[in-house]
């Protein structure tokens, strides 16, 4: 069964091993136009969707393997879990992020999904906050 990641820093893990299988598996980049929901991460300057970095550990041989069950499920569940940390981006800001996605996609000859949704982290660490 897919657990929910819980922490941000496993989210992050996860960008990083989405990124990693997208230089080393063709079929993970044929499921790129498939996406619904994406997530910028201002960390790496990229976005991930939220079927593979909202559930935990997850690798691009795992995401592969279970690819069929995935599909079938709508991504609600990882788009709640990841709502801790990420808003909805809407008008100027959604259009300013779409066209950088679009050049990611393109990157691997794929297109946008139709029915796209882009979000962006809302959580600052009080660290980072300055006065």
């Amino acid at each position: 069964m897919l657990e929910l990641v819980e922490s941000y820093g496993e989210v992050l893990e996860n960008v990083r091993a989405f990124h990693k299988g997208l230089g080393a598996h063709g079929q993970l980049a044929g499921t790129l136009g498939y996406f619904r929901h994406w997530y910028y991460f201002e960390e790496f300057d990229t976005f991930a969707p939220s079927k593979f970095v909202g559930y935990r550990g997850m690798t691009s041989e795992r995401y592969l393997a279970d690819y069929h069950k995935l599909i079938r499920v709508t991504g609600d569940d990882t788009v709640r879990q990841l709502k801790q940390w990420f808003y909805l981006c809407e008008g100027d800001e959604r259009e300013q992020y779409m066209k950088k996605l679009a050049a990611l996609l393109n990157l691997y000859g794929k297109k946008p999904n139709g029915i796209l949704f882009i979000y962006r982290k809302t959580v600052i660490g009080y660290e980072q906050l300055s006065f």
